[in-house]
């Protein structure tokens, strides 16, 4: 009978171990997930449940919509915790940021972080188009020769 019951508490043990084992708690995707640029309006949630704990998040980011795409992340809120985030391996600054994405490219975004208390750290990812950045870029050449023509005047 004790033995019966030893066997009965493992079993118990071992089958909810698992569950209280992740602390984290991710809305808007799942670690690990592949997001195309056409589904991207989206945001992030990512809760800690308990603390300390480090880790990092993950996704694979593919534009399936056009050439001249920009990933655009913005963080939403953050309740204090240690957060760097790096696409392909390189490390982005803290804050907002973009980074092009060639069409059928993908890129992989890791939120690494250092949760001290229980809290949360969000953020938007959005495919934003790039076709009037060469218009910008010629445009404001042109104003900088107009000045110069006019101080040479």
């Amino acid at each position: 009978m004790i033995k019966t019951l030893k066997k009965i508490g493992a079993v118990a043990a071992a089958t909810l171990a698992p569950m209280s084992a992740s602390a984290l708690t991710a809305t808007g995707a799942a670690n690990g997930d592949t997001v195309n640029f056409s589904d991207m309006t989206q945001n992030v949630g990512l809760f800690f449940t308990s603390a300390p704990e480090s880790g990092s998040f993950t996704l694979t980011l593919v534009n399936d919509i056009a050439s001249s795409l920009r990933l655009g992340f913005s963080t939403l809120f953050n309740s204090g915790e240690t957060i760097s985030v790096t696409v392909d391996g390189t490390a982005m600054p803290s804050g907002d940021f973009g980074t092009a994405v060639g069409f059928g490219d993908s890129v992989q975004l890791v939120v690494n972080y250092v949760a001290s208390t229980s809290g949360s750290f969000g953020f938007s990812l959005a495919a934003v188009p790039v076709p009037a950045a060469a218009a910008l870029m010629l445009t404001a050449i042109g104003g900088l020769a107009l000045v110069r023509r006019r101080k040479e005047a």
